[in-house]
């Protein structure tokens, strides 16, 4: 049923979805399926982080741990292609999309540790960002989450 054309009308509803449920375990499975698609069907690097940014920001810890580590992969590594340049584009798409993001409250454990990830490896890769702005940035982020040990 979902293909490359129609993947993001298909996710954005499940996002929409399952922002609208309570129910923990059946959140759990959408959100896995909304995964599952983006990372089978993505048109763009920069709808696939955005769209598991939303994922992890509605679904929360409720996420597994093993969707962080594959996105942290997919990020290293990008899509299986030979290409630097789409690499670098996803990493830079990644950074700025998650400077916006830190300063908002209350973010999932497991999302804030795939974002202090990615902006101490790709923070200042593309030039854009000094050293000592990603850091006062990572230091900001873990002075706000001092009680979650794991992101400090």
């Amino acid at each position: 049923m979902t293909k490359s054309s129609n993947v993001e009308v298909i996710v954005d509803r499940m996002i929409e979805y399952m922002i609208s449920i309570s129910d923990d375990h059946y959140k759990t499975y959408i959100a896995s399926r909304c995964v599952e698609l983006a990372e089978q069907f993505a048109p763009s690097n920069h709808w696939f982080i955005q769209t598991m940014n939303k994922v992890f920001e509605h679904a929360g810890d409720l996420v597994n741990i093993k969707v962080a580590h594959n996105l942290m992969r997919l990020i290293a590594e990008g899509f299986g292609e030979d290409d630097d340049a789409a690499y670098s584009q996803l990493r830079s798409s990644a950074v700025e999309s998650y400077l916006r993001i830190i300063g908002e409250p209350k973010l999932p454990s497991v999302f804030l540790q795939v974002i202090c990830w990615v902006l101490g490896e790709y923070g200042t890769a593309d030039g854009k960002h000094s050293a000592s702005y990603i850091t006062g940035k990572l230091c900001d982020m873990a002075e706000a989450y001092s009680n979650d040990e794991i992101v400090k």
